[in-house]
């Protein structure tokens, strides 16, 4: 009698996508997932099962989170977003996308110290200020399932952000909700690069890569992702040009 697979991913690992594939079909994307968070994420290998799937997220991602114009400081501080998507990660429970909105906060400007207290932050906690708080409180609740936003963190966010980046804000969570249960249900395994920068920055809050543990698994030296830098974001614009055209042609 053989034992069943762990997670989905182990299951339907013979039919996941390799990458050079991936980069052949999507070369214009994985150009822009790279800045914006320092790998291609391997549930792409799984989302390209169903095309429809992956072009979907292809589309879902860049336009809830309103890139470019996130990174070029456009909408809400996106140090704050960063850690908004992080924070909803965590409530979630989803270990990938904690791991990957780490990265994500750490490259938009957020500190490490920032990450690490949003894990058992009270109330009063320190080291926010008032509109940071309203977001991370919006973003727990909106992360958590069943949903426990109240209409007092509602209010707090819109009386802390413009309306327009209070909807900004709430929709990059938002997209954290079909990420998190995707990539925790599927059980997608992490990278390594991404495992060893969690492991260092946020394993001492108690997150564990637990059953996303890259298969094998390898020791990588974490390295830091450094801030957004204007000059390196200037090497996204050949790339938009077939970014929206195919964004423009699957919807």
């Amino acid at each position: 009698m053989t034992s069943s697979p762990g997670t989905i991913a182990q299951a339907l690992h013979g039919s996941s996508v390799d990458m050079v594939t991936l980069q052949r079909r999507y070369g214009a994307q994985f150009a822009m997932v790279r800045k914006v968070l320092g790998v291609a994420p391997n549930a792409a290998a799984y989302l390209e099962i169903w095309p429809i799937g992956m072009r979907t997220y292809n589309v879902l991602v860049p336009n809830f989170l309103n890139l470019p114009f996130l990174l070029f400081g456009f909408g809400p501080p996106k140090a704050t977003v960063g850690l908004a998507m992080y924070t909803a990660s965590r409530a979630a429970g989803c270990a990938y996308c904690a791991s990957h909105c780490c990265a994500f906060a750490l490259r938009r400007g957020a500190d490490e110290g920032d990450l690490v207290r949003i894990v058992g932050r009270g109330p009063a906690s320190g080291g926010y200020s008032s509109a940071e708080r309203s977001a991370l409180d919006v973003a727990e609740g909106l992360g958590r399932v069943p949903g426990s936003l109240t209409p007092a963190q509602r209010d707090a966010l819109r009386d802390s952000f413009s309306p327009a980046d209070a909807e900004w804000l709430v929709l990059a969570v938002a997209v954290m909700g079909f990420l998190n249960k995707f990539n925790d249900t599927v059980g997608i395994p992490l990278e390594e690069s991404m495992l060893a920068l969690a492991d260092e920055v946020i394993g001492p809050t108690g997150w564990t890569a637990g059953k996303h543990l890259p298969i094998p698994a390898a020791t990588v030296t974490p390295t830091k992702p450094q801030p957004d830098r204007f000059v390196d974001l200037l090497a996204l614009l050949p790339v938009l040009p077939s970014v929206i055209r195919a964004d423009k042609h699957w919807t």
